[in-house]
């Protein structure tokens, strides 16, 4: 059944938030007359490396956090459970993971962008596909292993429970978003 659940989860999430972006990403960009681009190798490249990267980082995240949580005292109110120890670990992982995800979903997004001006559809699909699977990786991990739902830093830490709360929230969007953005500006610029 938890498979189930994770194939069920995994195909509406993939489905919603890259394959039908990614598609309507291709729809309005338009190609260019030049058939080449030199510099889609470094390009690619790059991006090999920041997947690496954003996985290394969320293996780190990962394990940083699920140790946070066996160490959590059992005295708890209302189901919020609140890290009390390793906070500048937590807060570290949080902001790097971040950050990392971010400049991977943006880059993603101008790489996808650019092979669809040159024609190279195949290439743009591929990679909007691997950062979807990424990131719904990342955010099955967070919700539903680690639960980072229930937890949050003391409220002194107000800004990193933000931050938490973006982390495994926000940045499965991010790209929907910024495809959206990228269509209402074409829109606007047409008119």
């Amino acid at each position: 059944m938890y498979y189930l659940a994770f194939a069920v989860f995994f195909a509406l999430n993939f489905s919603l938030w890259f394959v039908l972006p990614s598609l309507a990403l291709k729809g309005i960009v338009k190609p260019s007359r030049k058939r080449k681009d030199e510099n889609l190798k470094l390009y690619l490249f790059l991006y090999g490396v920041l997947c690496l990267v954003y996985a290394v980082t969320y293996i780190l995240f990962y394990h940083h956090f699920a140790i946070a949580i066996n160490d959590i005292p059992l005295i708890n109110s209302d189901n919020n459970h609140i890290f009390t120890s390793e906070i500048g670990n937590l807060s570290l992982m949080v902001v790097l993971f971040l950050i990392i995800s971010l400049v991977l979903s943006i880059f993603t997004f101008i790489l996808a962008k650019r092979a669809f001006r040159i024609k190279q559809n195949s290439v743009g699909y591929a990679v909007c596909l691997v950062t979807g699977f990424l990131n719904i990786l990342t955010y099955w991990f967070s919700n539903l292993v680690l639960n980072l739902d229930l937890y949050a830093f003391e409220l002194e830490h107000y800004l990193l429970n933000i931050l938490l709360k973006i982390d495994y929230e926000v940045l499965l969007f991010v790209f929907p978003v910024l495809v959206f953005l990228n269509f209402a500006i074409s829109f606007v610029e047409e008119k």
